[in-house]
């Protein structure tokens, strides 16, 4: 459809007045052609023209009021135009302003600098009439230190000095000021110090000490106690003061109370001159204490009081301390002795200290106290005197040995003589026969069989049951039973034999633990027959099962005068300890018979010393024996032969703490000799396989190393021990090797004839080994068994290893094998030997024996 220049130009018209769109589709997306132009400008123009006219009569309509309007408008004009004027007068006001500011910014500046001038031109006078007056100040401190014022040229000058510091800032001419016034210090201390030298003057080449109460320097005097007052103002003093008790230490006090040089310094003085003039071996108390008292007199009439003060309390101080401390405590006697000297000690003490006290130099009274505990102090001496000589006895003591003899004599009761015509004597014949008919059987049986029997009513008066040889060694090795006696018999000689072995615990824990060893492992009980010291209440030994009713009867049986005599070696330490003992207890005995003295009261406790020496040596022995190559044993024959000798006044629980002390020492050494023997058999493996190598070769090494152990501790101990502690010792160590082989052989379940000839043959060689090492009876068998309680059993087992199946049945039937019991003897036939009706029958003999 064709669009009209009519209608493009009412939607140009429309648009422009409302903003709207032409609603044609055709309208809106029409071209607009060049010739449509005219027709739409006149369309506008015509709409304008419209616009103008309604303006126009809206105008015309509203006339009057727009004229108030336009009239307000011009007020409002006039008001601004005012306004500006205004605006720009207050501008002009403002710049006036800030000129009149500027000006008074200037004035007040000036104002200011004329203000400062005035007050930096009054300080300069301050300050200079204060330079004036240190000037005039210093000036009068160099007077008053020519003319030999020091004290007070020294407050002078601190007073100028603290003027100095007032004034603020650093210019040249307080600078120099300053300098002026450290060099005036300097040259009045100077002056100070060669005033205090010139007025103590120690010259310790010479030994001289001079103290002058005035000095001459120039024309001028000056006095000590003006130097005093200068140090003082200088702070000096005390330093000058502790200076002074260096020198006078090392000049007078040491060489004095040295109480390691034989020989003192003397003294004498001469106006204001102390001189050390020689020497004195004097080193008496009254002699050390007046030589004090010369020094100190001396020193307080020469020194000023001020110097005197401070002196006082450091030099008596340190004087009081070293005399209580170490002159005094080294001039106490160690002995009574030197009684009457000690009390002379105690009265200078006392007057030595009333003299300073006199001159005010100490209020203390430490000397007097130390002369109070005058009886404490002589205690301490001798306890340190005897302490010591202890240590350097069981040091040195220990390279000297001897030999020493020990005796005692008891009675015995001798065999009971024949009675004719008694019907007591005739049964006790008729006994004595029959018994005499049995022991002729067994040696016959024995003979044949190669063993020997000792004879038990040999009368034979150096039996070795006098030394108390019946009692068990060791109570840890077990003892085989003698089934001949009865059980209540057996009972009443355990009881006997056990009361030593239990009362040696509770003595050992009255001891051992003092000294700390309470981590040790417990160690066998010491046996009371180690210590050979016989008693009447011992028993003798023997095999037969009446002994029991004839030690019962023993007291109306006749008796004789048996002394039995033996020696052991020990050291020179316990007579060293019983001397020492002795003459504390001779003391303490002397003390109480003298008048009343200074050390009377020290009497009661001077018996407390020897357990103090005892439990010192008991500290002291295991250090020092350890390195003897037999110190357990030597150690203990020390300790018998100490508490075998201690004077009664002991009391009884320190001997047996002695006593416990060397059993134990014993019985550790035994322990661990036992401990060897058992490696030495641990070796061999039970025994087993003896025969087969290298088992054999174990089993042979085992018994030679025994063997050799045993030879040598019997050359250690021999030279140490008695004979019969040395055969018990030795049968304790050989029990613990009987009863071990006996259970390892008897642990054999299966035993050939080559391995029981073996196993004879190494008892054999271990038996021939040992019975050269113990003592032999009158009738010449060795007495290893009266040692050695397995050792019956050993020999026993032994021949039941050599024995064929019917001298096994003899020996049980005849009782030469009773130390094994019924199945101890079954299990050895079983072993030895192989199953069939001989052994059943064998088996059976045995077991109705039960």
């Amino acid at each position: 459809m064709t669009v009209t220049a009519g209608q493009l130009a009412h939607a140009v018209h429309a648009n422009v007045v409302s903003g709207s769109y032409p609603d044609s589709e055709d309208v809106y997306s029409a071209t607009l052609p060049s010739n449509a132009l005219p027709e739409i400008i006149a369309h506008l123009e015509k709409a304008c023209e419209e616009v103008n006219e309604e303006i126009r009569k809206v105008s015309r309509a509203n006339g009057p009021e727009l004229d108030s309007w336009i009239l307000q408008a011009r007020r409002l004009q006039n008001d601004i135009n005012a306004s500006n004027a205004q605006a720009d007068h207050i501008l002009a006001l403002a710049a006036q302003e800030e000129a009149l500011e500027k000006e008074l910014a200037d004035a007040e500046a000036q104002h200011k600098f004329l203000g400062a001038e005035i007050r930096f031109n009054d300080e300069l006078l301050g300050r200079l009439g204060l330079l004036q007056m240190v000037a005039a100040t210093l000036a009068q401190v160099e007077a008053l230190s020519a003319g030999g014022e020091l004290a007070q040229a020294m407050v002078v000058l601190e007073g100028a000095e603290r003027a100095l510091v007032e004034m603020r800032g650093e210019t040249i001419v307080v600078e120099l000021m300053k300098e002026r016034a450290a060099g005036l210090r300097r040259s009045v201390v100077e002056r100070v110090e060669r005033g205090w030298t010139e007025i103590v003057g120690v010259q310790r080449e010479e030994g001289v000490l001079c103290i002058r109460r005035e000095i001459t320097e120039g024309d001028s005097v000056i006095s000590s106690t003006t130097v005093v007052e200068a140090l003082q103002a200088l702070s000096l003093l005390n330093t000058k003061v502790d200076h002074l008790h260096q020198q006078l230490d090392t000049l007078l006090i040491t060489p004095l109370l040295d109480t390691q040089r034989p020989h003192a310094p003397t003294f004498t003085v001469a106006g204001d001159t102390l001189t050390t003039t020689g020497h004195t071996t004097d080193l008496s108390a009254t002699r050390m204490f007046a030589t004090l008292r010369l020094i100190i007199n001396f020193l307080h009439a020469q020194l000023p009081s001020a110097v005197t003060s401070p002196l006082s309390r450091i030099l008596v101080s340190s004087l009081t301390t070293r005399l209580t401390s170490s002159t005094l405590p080294h001039s106490v006697p160690s002995s009574l002795d030197h009684l009457p000297a000690f009390e002379a000690l105690l009265a200078e003490t006392c007057r030595f200290e009333e003299h300073l006290q006199s001159i005010t130099w100490t209020r203390d009274s430490e000397l007097r106290e130390w002369a109070d505990r005058a009886p404490r102090v002589w205690l301490a001496k001798r306890r340190e005197t005897c302490l010591d000589a202890l240590r350097q006895t069981v040091a040195q003591g220990i390279r000297e040995t001897k030999v020493v003899e020990r005796s005692e004599t008891q009675k015995v009761p001798t065999k009971p003589a024949e009675r004719k015509g008694s019907v007591g004597a005739a049964a006790w014949n008729e006994d004595w026969k029959e018994e005499e008919e049995t022991q002729a059987v067994a040696k016959e049986v024995a003979k044949g069989l190669n063993m020997s029997i000792v004879d038990d009513d040999d009368d034979d008066d150096d039996d070795a049951s006098g030394w108390g040889l019946d009692e068990d060694l060791d109570i840890d090795d077990p003892t085989p039973a003698e089934p001949a006696k009865p059980e209540q018999e057996q009972e009443l000689e355990l009881e006997k034999a056990s009361a030593p072995a239990e009362a040696a615990p509770q003595e050992e824990e009255l001891d051992w633990g003092e000294w700390g060893d309470d981590d040790e492992p417990a160690a066998p009980t010491t046996p009371k027959t180690a210590d050979y010291t016989p008693t009447t209440s011992e028993s003798a030994h023997s095999s037969s099962p009446e002994q029991p009713a004839a030690a019962s009867s023993s007291s109306s049986s006749p008796s004789k005068d048996v002394t039995l005599k033996e020696t052991y070696t020990i050291t020179s330490i316990p007579d060293a300890i019983l001397t020492l003992i002795s003459t504390l207890t001779t003391e303490a005995t002397t003390l109480t018979r003298l008048p009343r003295n200074a050390i009377t009261p020290a009497a009661t406790d001077l018996h407390t010393l020897p357990p103090l020496l005892l439990a010192a040596y008991r500290a002291l022995a295991p250090l020092h024996y350890a390195h003897h190559p037999a110190a357990g044993m030597l150690l203990y024959n020390d300790t018998l032969r100490l508490t075998s000798l201690l004077p009664p006044t002991i009391p009884a629980e320190d001997t047996a703490r002695t006593t416990a002390f060397g059993k134990r020492t014993y019985a550790r050494e035994l322990h661990s000799q036992r401990m060897v023997l058992t490696d030495y058999l641990d070796s061999a493996q039970g025994f087993v396989n003896c025969t087969s190598y290298p088992q054999s070769a174990a089993c042979k090494t085992a018994i030679t190393s025994t063997l050799a152990h045993i030879r040598q501790l019997h050359s250690s101990w021999s030279r140490i021990l008695s004979r019969s502690a040395l055969s018990q010792s030795l049968g304790s160590l050989l029990n613990t090797v009987c009863v071990r082989l006996v259970s390892d052989i008897e642990d054999i379940s299966d035993i050939a004839a080559a391995e029981s000839e073996r196993l004879a043959g190494l008892c054999e060689e271990l038996a021939a080994g040992v019975e050269a090492l113990f003592p032999v009876s009158p009738g010449g068998v060795s007495m290893v068994g009266v040692y050695c309680g397995g050792w019956i059993k050993f020999r026993a087992l032994q021949q039941v290893l050599e024995s064929s199946m019917v001298e096994i049945c003899y020996l049980w039937r005849e009782g030469l094998v009773a130390e094994f019991g019924v199945e101890e003897m079954c299990e050895l036939v079983v072993a030895l030997f192989q199953e069939g009706e001989n052994r059943r029958r064998c088996l059976e003999e045995i077991r109705g024996r039960r």
